[in-house]
């Protein structure tokens, strides 16, 4: 089940009950709870297409995959749900452990670590230019996220879905503008890149 859906069964009913306590009406028009999220679930985690995923749950019609993929999608990022699960830590929460023992002095007020990737789309073609990134995945529509985790690799940020071309730089200053990862004063995020900068992020020098 966990290599189909991402998840044992008990969190596949733990999932349920928690989307059904949020209000969600995962079943409809003939088809279960578990069988939508179920649906839903699947095509998050194996990029199937909708035709794919109507076969491989018993010739399902099209229209039924797509509601049940779009049930969770909304639900899964709705405010109520993102602000629950992903949220800056406040001023103030203590600095984690693994920071008071590795090093309270040179990491205080760091809470996680940013980095980014590109996510494989399908856009129209007369915008495929804008979504090639230019470093190194040539003739590849992508989008940009990037994302936030901290100590206990629990997400904290995250912004998606600006185009691949766009610039490290360009997309955090994207992100911050939103207020996605607006840090107190005097916290910061680690990054690999020096090419990102600001208050928000510190980049660790090499040696």
């Amino acid at each position: 089940m966990r290599a189909a859906l991402g998840v044992n069964l008990q969190e596949f009913l733990s999932i349920k009950d928690y989307m059904e306590g949020k209000g969600v009406e995962l079943g409809s028009r003939g088809v279960s709870a578990e069988a939508s999220l179920a649906m839903g679930l699947w095509t998050l985690r194996t990029g199937d297409s909708t035709r794919h995923t109507a076969e491989a749950f018993g010739q399902r019609s099209l229209d039924t995959v797509t509601e049940s993929l779009w049930t969770v999608v909304l639900a899964l990022s709705s405010e109520e749900i993102v602000d629950e699960w992903i949220r800056i830590p406040s001023a103030d929460e203590p600095d984690h452990p693994q920071i008071k023992d590795y090093s309270p002095l040179v990491f205080a007020g760091c809470r996680g670590a940013l980095d980014g990737t590109h996510i494989g789309v399908k856009v129209p073609k007369r915008v495929e230019d804008v979504y090639v990134s230019r470093r190194g995945r040539k003739d590849k529509t992508t989008i940009n996220v990037f994302a936030a985790c901290n100590f206990d690799l629990d997400f904290i940020a995250i912004h998606a879905g600006v185009e691949g071309s766009a610039h490290d730089s360009r997309v955090l200053e994207m992100a911050r503008a939103t207020g996605n990862f607006a840090m107190p004063p005097g916290l910061y995020l680690l990054d690999q890149s020096s090419t990102v900068h600001g208050s928000l992020v510190l980049c660790p020098a090499a040696t």
